[in-house]
């Protein structure tokens, strides 16, 4: 699956905790793929070396998981996922 804005999943939040920590900023955490979210995104992608397209795909979602593997560990209401 291909996620891209304005669409829903239950990998959004996780996602969304992982970008904010490694830009420290403040996405709101919802289940659905943002224009904020989308933007860090990009600028994630291109630090990665990755297709710069704001799409998450197999090649970002590894990226994003490996930037923090212990992420299908957090809260939902956590603010961090380093907590």
């Amino acid at each position: 699956m291909i996620l891209r804005i304005g669409l829903h999943s239950e990998e959004i939040p996780k996602i969304t905790k992982v970008i904010n920590s490694y830009f420290n900023v403040d996405i709101p955490v919802s289940q659905v793929y943002t224009y904020a979210l989308a933007y860090y995104v990009t600028l994630f992608q291109a630090k990665k070396g990755l297709q710069v397209d704001g799409l998450i795909g197999s090649n970002t979602l590894a990226a994003i998981y490996d930037e923090y593997p212990e992420v299908d560990k957090v809260i939902a209401v956590s603010g961090s996922i380093l907590d």
